[in-house]
Protein backbone atom coordinates (compact mmCIF):
# COMPACT_ATOMS: atom_id res chain seq x y z
CA UNK A 1 0.00 0.00 0.00
CA UNK A 2 1.00 3.39 -0.95
CA UNK A 3 1.21 6.01 1.64
CA UNK A 4 2.69 8.68 -0.42
CA UNK A 5 1.78 8.98 -3.93
CA UNK A 6 3.08 12.23 -6.34
CA UNK A 7 1.93 12.25 -9.57
CA UNK A 8 2.74 15.08 -12.06
CA UNK A 9 4.09 17.57 -9.42
CA UNK A 10 5.03 21.48 -10.88
CA UNK A 11 5.98 23.91 -8.22
CA UNK A 12 7.50 26.92 -9.07
CA UNK A 13 8.89 30.08 -7.62
CA UNK A 14 7.31 33.30 -9.67
CA UNK A 15 10.26 36.14 -9.03
CA UNK A 16 10.30 39.01 -11.13
CA UNK A 17 13.28 37.69 -13.30
CA UNK A 18 11.13 34.64 -14.50
CA UNK A 19 9.64 31.50 -12.86
CA UNK A 20 11.97 29.53 -11.39
CA UNK A 21 10.98 25.64 -12.12
CA UNK A 22 12.26 24.17 -9.11
CA UNK A 23 10.12 20.96 -9.42
CA UNK A 24 8.91 19.98 -12.34
CA UNK A 25 6.71 17.35 -13.21
CA UNK A 26 7.69 14.89 -10.67
CA UNK A 27 6.38 11.46 -9.88
CA UNK A 28 7.16 9.60 -6.55
CA UNK A 29 5.91 6.34 -4.69
CA UNK A 30 6.25 5.39 -0.94
CA UNK A 31 4.82 2.62 0.38
CA UNK A 32 4.43 1.67 3.86
CA UNK A 33 7.34 1.23 6.00
CA UNK A 34 9.96 2.34 3.09
CA UNK A 35 12.46 5.27 3.15
CA UNK A 36 13.00 7.05 -0.24
CA UNK A 37 15.97 8.62 -0.74
CA UNK A 38 15.74 11.83 -2.90
CA UNK A 39 19.57 13.18 -4.01
CA UNK A 40 21.06 15.40 -6.27
CA UNK A 41 23.35 18.58 -5.95
CA UNK A 42 22.19 21.93 -3.89
CA UNK A 43 19.77 23.84 -6.11
CA UNK A 44 17.91 21.24 -7.61
CA UNK A 45 14.70 21.25 -6.34
CA UNK A 46 15.12 18.63 -3.81
CA UNK A 47 13.49 21.07 -0.65
CA UNK A 48 11.13 22.62 -2.39
CA UNK A 49 9.88 19.42 -3.68
CA UNK A 50 9.81 18.16 0.34
CA UNK A 51 7.71 21.80 0.86
CA UNK A 52 5.12 20.82 -1.91
CA UNK A 53 4.28 17.43 -0.95
CA UNK A 54 3.76 19.12 2.63
CA UNK A 55 1.60 21.68 0.40
CA UNK A 56 3.81 24.36 2.36
CA UNK A 57 5.20 26.14 -0.11
CA UNK A 58 6.94 29.06 0.65
CA UNK A 59 6.43 33.05 -0.83
CA UNK A 60 6.98 33.57 -3.54
CA UNK A 61 6.56 29.41 -4.59
CA UNK A 62 3.56 27.82 -5.82
CA UNK A 63 1.88 24.56 -6.98
CA UNK A 64 1.36 24.79 -10.39
CA UNK A 65 -0.37 21.23 -10.91
CA UNK A 66 -0.21 17.74 -10.10
CA UNK A 67 -1.60 15.63 -7.11
CA UNK A 68 -0.10 14.19 -3.56
CA UNK A 69 -1.96 11.12 -2.20
CA UNK A 70 -1.88 10.46 1.59
CA UNK A 71 -3.31 7.24 1.60
CA UNK A 72 -5.75 8.00 -1.62
CA UNK A 73 -6.11 11.05 -0.43
CA UNK A 74 -5.80 14.30 -2.56
CA UNK A 75 -4.16 16.81 0.06
CA UNK A 76 -4.24 20.09 -2.75
CA UNK A 77 -7.92 19.60 -2.18
CA UNK A 78 -8.23 19.55 1.40
CA UNK A 79 -9.32 22.74 3.29
CA UNK A 80 -6.87 24.50 5.44
CA UNK A 81 -9.13 23.20 8.23
CA UNK A 82 -8.19 19.58 6.93
CA UNK A 83 -5.07 20.49 6.07
CA UNK A 84 -3.76 21.75 9.96
CA UNK A 85 -5.41 18.13 11.08
CA UNK A 86 -3.10 16.02 8.85
CA UNK A 87 0.13 17.93 9.11
CA UNK A 88 1.92 15.75 12.19
CA UNK A 89 -0.70 13.46 12.49
CA UNK A 90 0.09 11.93 9.44
CA UNK A 91 2.43 13.52 7.86
CA UNK A 92 5.52 15.42 9.33
CA UNK A 93 8.90 17.30 8.22
CA UNK A 94 12.34 17.20 9.91
CA UNK A 95 13.02 20.98 8.99
CA UNK A 96 16.85 21.47 7.78
CA UNK A 97 18.65 23.66 9.92
CA UNK A 98 17.72 22.92 13.39
CA UNK A 99 19.55 25.85 14.40
CA UNK A 100 16.76 27.95 13.22
CA UNK A 101 13.84 25.71 12.71
CA UNK A 102 13.11 25.77 17.17
CA UNK A 103 11.64 29.46 18.50
CA UNK A 104 14.41 30.30 21.13
CA UNK A 105 12.04 32.16 22.71
CA UNK A 106 10.08 28.75 24.23
CA UNK A 107 11.09 26.03 26.03
CA UNK A 108 11.80 22.50 24.11
CA UNK A 109 9.24 20.52 25.68
CA UNK A 110 6.44 23.64 24.83
CA UNK A 111 7.89 23.04 21.51
CA UNK A 112 7.37 19.34 21.19
CA UNK A 113 3.92 19.29 22.78
CA UNK A 114 2.27 22.16 20.67
CA UNK A 115 1.24 19.61 18.20
CA UNK A 116 0.09 16.86 20.90
CA UNK A 117 -2.33 19.70 22.26
CA UNK A 118 -3.61 20.69 18.69
CA UNK A 119 -4.29 16.80 17.46
CA UNK A 120 -5.51 15.04 20.28
CA UNK A 121 -7.64 15.84 23.25
CA UNK A 122 -5.38 15.52 26.52
CA UNK A 123 -4.26 17.38 29.39
CA UNK A 124 -1.06 19.87 29.15
CA UNK A 125 0.94 17.07 32.02
CA UNK A 126 0.11 13.91 30.26
CA UNK A 127 1.27 15.89 27.16
CA UNK A 128 4.45 16.56 28.99
CA UNK A 129 5.12 13.28 29.72
CA UNK A 130 4.96 12.03 26.41
CA UNK A 131 7.38 14.65 25.37
CA UNK A 132 9.49 13.54 28.40
CA UNK A 133 9.73 9.99 26.64
CA UNK A 134 9.99 11.39 23.19
CA UNK A 135 13.11 12.92 23.72
CA UNK A 136 14.08 9.77 25.67
CA UNK A 137 13.55 8.48 22.67
CA UNK A 138 15.63 9.94 20.49
CA UNK A 139 18.71 10.03 23.13
CA UNK A 140 17.91 13.50 25.45
CA UNK A 141 17.45 13.47 29.11
CA UNK A 142 13.88 13.56 29.73
CA UNK A 143 14.29 16.66 32.29
CA UNK A 144 15.18 18.77 28.63
CA UNK A 145 11.93 19.37 28.38
CA UNK A 146 12.70 22.82 30.51
CA UNK A 147 15.80 23.87 28.53
CA UNK A 148 15.29 26.40 25.92
CA UNK A 149 17.05 25.48 22.53
CA UNK A 150 19.93 27.71 22.75
CA UNK A 151 20.66 25.72 25.88
CA UNK A 152 21.17 22.44 23.84
CA UNK A 153 24.06 21.33 21.46
CA UNK A 154 23.36 21.22 17.24
CA UNK A 155 23.09 17.74 17.83
CA UNK A 156 20.54 17.75 20.80
CA UNK A 157 18.48 20.48 18.74
CA UNK A 158 18.50 18.26 15.84
CA UNK A 159 17.37 15.57 17.74
CA UNK A 160 14.68 17.46 19.64
CA UNK A 161 13.39 18.32 15.94
CA UNK A 162 13.08 14.55 15.04
CA UNK A 163 11.12 14.22 18.44
CA UNK A 164 9.23 17.23 17.57
CA UNK A 165 8.48 15.55 14.28
CA UNK A 166 7.55 12.21 15.84
CA UNK A 167 4.84 13.69 18.44
CA UNK A 168 1.86 12.45 16.87
CA UNK A 169 2.82 9.32 15.23
CA UNK A 170 2.69 10.14 11.88
CA UNK A 171 2.39 7.61 8.59
CA UNK A 172 5.28 9.54 6.59
CA UNK A 173 7.96 11.46 7.63
CA UNK A 174 10.58 14.00 5.54
CA UNK A 175 13.71 14.56 6.50
CA UNK A 176 15.17 17.65 5.07
CA UNK A 177 19.04 17.14 5.32
CA UNK A 178 19.21 16.59 8.96
CA UNK A 179 22.98 16.39 9.71
CA UNK A 180 23.20 19.91 7.81
CA UNK A 181 25.80 21.98 10.27
CA UNK A 182 26.87 19.07 12.23
CA UNK A 183 30.36 17.26 12.78
CA UNK A 184 30.55 13.47 11.48
CA UNK A 185 30.26 11.59 14.79
CA UNK A 186 27.03 13.50 15.43
CA UNK A 187 25.46 13.18 11.92
CA UNK A 188 26.43 9.24 12.25
CA UNK A 189 24.25 9.28 16.10
CA UNK A 190 21.27 10.82 13.84
CA UNK A 191 21.20 9.27 10.99
CA UNK A 192 21.64 6.35 12.91
CA UNK A 193 18.66 7.57 15.38
CA UNK A 194 16.74 8.11 12.08
CA UNK A 195 17.05 4.92 10.96
CA UNK A 196 16.26 2.69 14.33
CA UNK A 197 12.75 4.98 14.74
CA UNK A 198 12.26 3.74 11.09
CA UNK A 199 12.84 0.33 11.62
CA UNK A 200 11.07 0.19 14.99
CA UNK A 201 8.32 2.54 14.57
CA UNK A 202 7.48 1.37 10.58
CA UNK A 203 7.74 4.71 9.46
CA UNK A 204 7.33 5.23 5.82
CA UNK A 205 9.97 8.30 5.29
CA UNK A 206 11.89 10.38 2.68
CA UNK A 207 15.78 11.21 3.11
CA UNK A 208 16.69 14.35 1.41
CA UNK A 209 20.41 14.86 0.83
CA UNK A 210 22.87 15.65 -1.23
CA UNK A 211 25.07 12.99 -0.34
CA UNK A 212 24.60 9.43 -1.27
CA UNK A 213 26.36 7.56 0.93
CA UNK A 214 23.61 8.65 3.56
CA UNK A 215 20.80 7.17 1.65
CA UNK A 216 22.71 4.00 1.38
CA UNK A 217 22.89 3.07 4.85
CA UNK A 218 19.27 4.54 5.24
CA UNK A 219 16.66 4.05 2.69
CA UNK A 220 15.73 0.93 0.40
CA UNK A 221 15.14 3.28 -2.81
CA UNK A 222 17.12 6.31 -4.34
CA UNK A 223 15.74 9.04 -6.16
CA UNK A 224 18.21 11.52 -8.16
CA UNK A 225 16.67 14.80 -8.81
CA UNK A 226 18.86 17.05 -11.22
CA UNK A 227 17.95 20.94 -12.76
CA UNK A 228 13.86 20.64 -11.13
CA UNK A 229 13.75 16.78 -12.50
CA UNK A 230 13.78 12.77 -11.15
CA UNK A 231 16.45 11.25 -13.50
CA UNK A 232 16.43 7.77 -12.07
CA UNK A 233 15.02 6.02 -10.00
CA UNK A 234 15.58 2.62 -8.33
CA UNK A 235 16.42 0.22 -5.15
CA UNK A 236 19.50 1.20 -3.31
CA UNK A 237 21.19 -2.02 -4.30
CA UNK A 238 20.44 -1.44 -7.69
CA UNK A 239 21.27 1.91 -8.05
CA UNK A 240 24.72 1.41 -6.76
CA UNK A 241 25.38 -1.63 -8.94
CA UNK A 242 24.28 -0.41 -12.19
CA UNK A 243 23.30 2.85 -12.27
CA UNK A 244 22.61 3.73 -15.75
CA UNK A 245 21.65 7.75 -15.85
CA UNK A 246 25.45 9.34 -16.27
CA UNK A 247 24.49 12.30 -13.62
CA UNK A 248 24.01 9.04 -11.39
CA UNK A 249 26.82 7.56 -12.32
CA UNK A 250 28.84 10.58 -11.47
CA UNK A 251 27.45 11.14 -8.66
CA UNK A 252 28.79 8.06 -7.18
CA UNK A 253 32.47 8.17 -8.53
CA UNK A 254 32.59 11.31 -6.53
CA UNK A 255 32.05 9.86 -3.43
CA UNK A 256 34.64 7.73 -1.81
CA UNK A 257 34.01 4.29 -0.73
CA UNK A 258 35.71 2.11 1.77
CA UNK A 259 35.53 -1.13 -0.32
CA UNK A 260 37.35 -2.17 -3.16
CA UNK A 261 40.42 -0.81 -4.56
CA UNK A 262 41.63 2.80 -4.06
CA UNK A 263 40.71 5.25 -6.92
CA UNK A 264 40.64 8.89 -7.80
CA UNK A 265 37.19 10.53 -6.79
CA UNK A 266 36.21 12.65 -10.34
CA UNK A 267 33.92 15.30 -9.98
CA UNK A 268 31.16 16.39 -12.11
CA UNK A 269 32.00 19.34 -14.95
CA UNK A 270 30.35 22.81 -14.92
CA UNK A 271 27.40 23.80 -13.13
CA UNK A 272 23.98 23.43 -12.34
CA UNK A 273 21.45 25.04 -14.69
CA UNK A 274 19.56 28.30 -14.18
CA UNK A 275 16.14 26.77 -13.49
CA UNK A 276 14.73 30.22 -14.61
CA UNK A 277 16.23 29.49 -18.30
CA UNK A 278 17.06 25.42 -18.27
CA UNK A 279 18.73 23.95 -21.19
CA UNK A 280 16.13 22.58 -23.79
CA UNK A 281 15.74 18.71 -24.30
CA UNK A 282 17.48 16.83 -21.37
CA UNK A 283 18.38 19.49 -18.93
CA UNK A 284 22.27 17.51 -18.27
CA UNK A 285 23.12 17.95 -21.89
CA UNK A 286 25.82 20.76 -21.09
CA UNK A 287 27.58 18.47 -18.60
CA UNK A 288 27.15 15.20 -20.31
CA UNK A 289 30.15 13.35 -22.16
CA UNK A 290 27.70 11.09 -23.77
CA UNK A 291 25.17 13.92 -25.46
CA UNK A 292 24.28 13.80 -28.66
CA UNK A 293 22.39 16.27 -30.69
CA UNK A 294 18.67 15.08 -30.27
CA UNK A 295 19.96 15.27 -26.55
CA UNK A 296 19.53 18.97 -27.00
CA UNK A 297 16.67 19.02 -28.94
CA UNK A 298 14.20 16.72 -27.20
CA UNK A 299 13.59 15.94 -23.38
CA UNK A 300 14.16 12.02 -22.82
CA UNK A 301 10.99 10.39 -22.08
CA UNK A 302 10.81 8.22 -18.19
CA UNK A 303 11.38 4.52 -19.59
CA UNK A 304 11.43 1.33 -17.07
CA UNK A 305 14.42 -0.33 -16.78
CA UNK A 306 13.18 -3.30 -14.78
CA UNK A 307 10.23 -3.55 -11.88
CA UNK A 308 11.25 -0.77 -10.23
CA UNK A 309 14.09 0.95 -11.73
CA UNK A 310 13.02 3.85 -14.27
CA UNK A 311 15.57 6.23 -16.12
CA UNK A 312 14.81 9.49 -18.22
CA UNK A 313 17.96 9.43 -20.98
CA UNK A 314 18.17 8.87 -24.62
CA UNK A 315 21.22 6.88 -24.49
CA UNK A 316 21.30 5.11 -21.39
CA UNK A 317 21.46 1.47 -23.46
CA UNK A 318 24.62 2.86 -25.33
CA UNK A 319 25.83 4.26 -22.47
CA UNK A 320 25.81 1.03 -20.16
CA UNK A 321 27.49 -1.19 -22.81
CA UNK A 322 30.43 1.28 -23.10
CA UNK A 323 31.03 1.00 -19.25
Amino acid sequence: MSVIEVKNLVAYFFTPFGAVRAVDNINLDIKKGTALGLAGESGCGKTTAAYAIMNLMPFPGRIVSGEVLLKGLDIYKMSEEDLRKVRWKEMAMVFQGSMAALNPLYKVGAQITEPILLHEDTSNEDAIERARNLLELVGIEPSRVDSYPWELSGGMRQRAMVAMALACNPSFLIADEPTTALDVIVSAQVMDLIKNLRDNLELSMMLITHDISVIAQTCDELAVMYAGKIVEKASVSEMFEMSAHPYTHALIKAFPSIKGENRKLEGIPGSPPDLIDPPTGCRFHPRCPFAQEICTLEEPEIEVISEDHIIACHFWEEIDEKR
